[in-house]
């Protein structure tokens, strides 16, 4: 129900924030597809999907940056609706309000996909495509997809820096605060005095 632009948009605004984001991409059935008409209906389009990089589980990686296994978290009100008649996965993804909703992990390799449910297998289907059907998107380059398949982007960068200042404008701020004191009080007898820029606070004993 999400025009390819929308849906775009919001996969580089996940990337953006999340500094990557994955992309499933589902076929759609071909069998008895013989004309636009029939691929027009919604039931046959092969559509995509974000998978978020905070629902990953694992994701491995090849050198070419193709994604070779991914084990992520979903959730379906119905786990039988996970596969519908013809095989296309079409797990309810979100955060379900139903209290029924339950978690499911998907594993995803190129021989298998699987859906467990607390750890137990309910479900393996052969993977025909013969390929895990996920691909990366990077707001910037990834230039080692096997060690760092998910890394951290631009934000992560400005947020070290950000981190730095905030630390250096405290240490400032607690040595002003701890110094202030004894630059103001000298030692000397309870007078009272006007305040002034030339004044300072006495009664620290000389001693």
């Amino acid at each position: 129900g999400t025009s390819y632009h929308s849906f775009m948009k919001k996969t580089a605004r996940a990337a953006r924030t999340y500094g990557s984001a994955f992309v499933l991409q589902d076929r759609a059935p071909v069998e008895n597809v013989m004309t636009r008409a029939d691929l027009a209906k919604r039931n046959n389009l092969p559509f995509l999907f974000l998978i978020t990089p905070d629902r990953i589980v694992e994701v491995v990686m090849n050198e070419r940056g193709q994604v070779v296994y991914i084990k992520w978290i979903t959730y379906a009100e119905d786990p039988k609706t996970i596969n519908n008649p013809t095989g296309a996965f079409t797990a309810v993804v979100g955060n379900s309000t139903n209290t029924n909703a339950q978690k499911i992990t998907v594993i995803w390799t190129p021989q298998t996909l699987t859906r467990e449910i607390e750890g137990d297998v309910v479900e393996t289907l052969p993977n025909e495509l013969g390929y895990v059907p996920v691909f990366p998107l990077y707001p910037e380059g990834n230039d080692d997809p096997v060690l760092e398949p998910m890394p951290m982007g631009i934000e992560y960068s400005l947020a070290q820096i950000q981190h730095r200042i905030y630390n250096l404008a405290s240490l400032i701020d607690e040595i002003a605060d701890s110094q202030a004191y004894s630059i103001l009080v000298v030692p000397g007898d309870d007078r009272n005095f006007t305040l002034g820029v030339g004044n300072a606070l006495t009664g620290i004993s000389e001693t």
